[in-house]
């Protein structure tokens, strides 16, 4: 790595470094065609502080080359890290200084999610020993085919997330239906406030089934619209996040959610749909099989050695 280039670790980042990290993550997007950053980091840095979660920038001078955000309460096996590397500072060391900085953070457990089927992080995990651990399939589908009337199944009556309101319940809910995965499912009432200060965030898009005997949430999709999506170079619309209550009996409530919030987000004019799934979740890839999505793209979860040894063990 060249001497010129300097690492610092922050807490909390001002307004002008939340700039430059901002800026150099929409650059490796343009030329990557892939964001190098999941929202949930792009949200750390954006708020600026947290008290387990780092923030480490190199440095050429006044030019920021590389940023690695480091999750020291991930709730997978141990702490979480994602990078950026400005496409003119590759080949040049940053990334594996990157690396050994959140090494020397951590006690040697540790991930990093590489973006994309060509994410440069791969290389830089694999060449230390980390192990792909879990894959997250990016599929798509085109609305400008009809879409199906949702068929609710019987007793359950679909309606509107009100914020303030269904916020407590709607926890309890992902927690009940991503128990296995804990990115997801370990969602705190600060986690849900972060994501309703975003622009993109409008509750007409976040369904709720509702049981008409008990009044109980069985059920949820919360679209979301990105208004340019790099890989697809155009406005697109996601199924953000589908949960079902795991002690349902309601069959084809899954696609009925499904449905609904495909038909809201063709009702905005939108050509595509994408949607993220675990590469594991059979059952929600048959979904969305049947539902006409296909792959274009797969992020993969790398663990380190220590990370991968330490997952086994609180396993057994």
């Amino acid at each position: 790595m060249p001497p010129t280039v300097q690492l610092s670790v922050f807490t909390q980042l001002d307004d002008e470094m939340i700039r430059r990290i901002t800026m150099l993550v929409e650059q490796v997007t343009e030329v990557d065609g892939v964001r190098p950053l999941s929202e949930h980091v792009v949200l750390q840095v954006l708020s600026g502080q947290s008290e387990k979660f780092l923030h480490v920038c190199a440095q050429a001078g006044q030019r920021l080359v590389g940023y690695a955000g480091i999750d020291l309460d991930s709730p997978e096996a141990g702490p979480m890290m994602e990078l950026a590397v400005a496409p003119s500072a590759r080949d040049q060391g940053v990334s594996d200084t990157l690396f050994e900085r959140a090494l020397s953070e951590t006690d040697g457990r540790l991930s990093i999610w590489a973006h994309g089927t060509h994410s440069f992080a791969a290389p830089s995990a694999t060449s230390r020993g980390f192990v792909p651990a879990r894959e997250l399939h990016r599929m798509r589908r085109s609305l400008l085919t009809p879409l199906p009337e949702p068929q609710s199944p019987q007793g359950i009556t679909i309606r509107i997330f009100q914020p303030g309101i269904d916020d407590e319940e709607w926890l309890r809910l992902n927690a009940a239906a991503f128990v296995d995965l804990p990115d997801q499912g370990g969602w705190t009432v600060g986690d849900l406030q972060l994501r309703k200060s975003e622009d993109w965030f409008d509750p007409a898009g976040f369904f709720l089934a509702i049981d008409d005997r008990t009044g109980k949430m069985t059920g949820f999709h919360w679209t979301k619209i990105h208004k340019y999506d790099q890989d697809l170079r155009q406005a697109v619309g996601e199924i953000y996040v589908i949960g079902i209550d795991p002690t349902t009996s309601h069959r084809g409530l899954g696609r009925a959610l499904s449905l609904t919030g495909m038909r809201y987000l063709q009702s905005k004019g939108l050509n595509e749909v994408i949607l993220y799934v675990d590469a594991k979740n059979q059952a929600a890839r048959a979904l969305y099989d049947r539902l006409g999505f296909t792959t274009y793209n797969t992020d993969v979860l790398y663990r380190s050695p220590l990370s991968a040894a330490h997952l086994a063990n609180v396993r057994v």
